[in-house]
C-alpha cells in the first residue's frame, strides 16, 4: 500500500489569511500617520507579518496529515509535525464531539494530545505506552485526537493496515 494523504479542514486558516492580510495594510497606514517613524522600523513590522502569513495561514493550507505503512504522520504547516509508529497504536475510534477548542494543545494535567481544526467528527487514536511530542513542547501523551476531513476513508485505511476501529459502528 502506498501512502495516503488525508486533508483536514482549512477554514481556520483561512481566516488567519484574511486577518493577517489586513494587517499588512493596516500596518503601514498607521506607522506612516505616526511622524518621524523610522523606515526601518515600518520594513521590519512588515517583514514580521509576511513571516506570520507563511508560517501560519499558508503553510497549514499546504499541508495534510499523510498515513503509510508503517505510521501516521499528523502536520499543521510547517510548525507540527508528530510521527506515530503503527505498532505503538493500541486503538482507533471515531469520536462526535471534542473540545471546545481548536489547535495544537493539551491539558497540562491530561496525557492528551489535540492536533483538530474543528470540535466534531474527530478520530482519537490511544498508544500502547506514552509518547513525546517534539513540536508540542515535548508533551507526554497516551491519546491523540485529530479531525480528517474524511474520517470514514481514514478508518478504512487504518483497518486495511491491520488496526481495527474499536467499534464497527462509529465507522460510517
Amino acid at each position: 500500500m502506498k501512502s495516503e494523504r488525508f486533508p483536514y479542514s482549512k477554514q481556520q486558516f483561512m481566516v488567519n489569511l484574511l486577518l493577517l492580510l489586513m494587517l499588512i495594510i493596516i500596518l503601514p497606514l498607521v506607522l506612516l500617520s505616526i511622524q518621524g517613524v523610522d523606515f526601518l522600523l515600518l520594513a521590519g513590522m512588515i517583514g514580521l507579518v509576511i513571516v506570520l502569513i507563511i508560517v501560519f495561514s499558508i503553510s497549514p493550507i499546504l499541508t495534510a496529515h499523510q498515513l503509510s505503512n508503517h505510521e501516521i504522520v499528523l502536520k499543521q504547516g510547517i510548525y507540527f509535525k508528530a510521527n506515530i509508529p503503527l505498532e505503538c497504536i493500541k486503538s482507533v475510534r471515531r469520536i462526535d464531539s471534542g473540545p471546545r477548542r481548536t489547535g495544537i494543545w493539551f491539558k497540562i494535567f491530561e496525557k492528551v494530545l489535540y492536533v483538530t481544526t474543528r470540535r466534531y467528527d474527530l478520530v482519537e487514536i490511544q498508544l500502547r505506552s506514552d509518547q513525546r511530542f517534539g513540536w508540542a513542547l515535548w508533551k507526554t501523551a497516551d491519546r491523540v485526537v485529530f479531525d480528517t476531513l474524511d474520517n470514514a476513508r481514514f478508518l478504512h485505511a487504518m483497518e486495511e493496515r491491520g488496526i481495527t476501529p474499536s467499534s464497527p459502528a462509529l465507522r460510517s
